[in-house]
């Protein structure tokens, strides 16, 4: 009888569910531009560069777009995450923590909006996030820690 309550109560203990944080670095200093909210995960070099093809708005001083940066898919995967088009600058995503459990790749997002009177950019935003992880086969869970409507 006292077997069943201690069985609860120890699946009731997060650090039990041993989900431990995991090292990711952000990939910065491009303009995309990707209308929709939303998540991706980008497993190949074609995948991506496709995506990168058709939402990248960066020039280099000749005009010619960007190429997209190299990331090494045999060992890397990147996920990405996207507010879509906002109407104003001031909106941002963090991300919070990753961390990895035996059965999954947690991506816990903090997004924010502008304060009621602060001032900003008036020109439509896409803000993004695009972050390298080691490649794993584990699905990918996106958690929102805070969301903005």
């Amino acid at each position: 009888m006292k077997i069943l309550p201690l069985f609860l109560l120890l699946n009731c203990i997060p650090f039990l569910k041993h989900e431990k944080n995991i090292e990711y670095k952000i990939v910065e200093g491009y303009s995309l531009n990707y209308r929709q909210r939303g998540t991706v995960i980008f497993k190949t070099r074609k995948n991506f560069t496709e995506f990168w093809n058709n939402h990248c708005i960066a020039l280099d001083n000749s005009g010619k777009r960007l190429s997209p940066p190299e990331i090494d898919f045999d060992t890397y995967m990147l996920a990405g995450i996207f507010m879509g088009e906002r109407p104003t600058g001031g909106y941002h995503l963090s991300i919070e923590k990753i961390t990895e459990t035996k059965k999954a790749i947690k991506i816990y997002i903090k997004e924010t909006a502008p304060e009621k009177n602060q001032i900003v950019i008036t020109m439509l935003t896409y803000p993004y996030k695009l972050i390298l992880l080691k490649k794993s086969t584990k699905p990918v869970e996106f958690i929102y820690v805070k969301k903005v409507e």
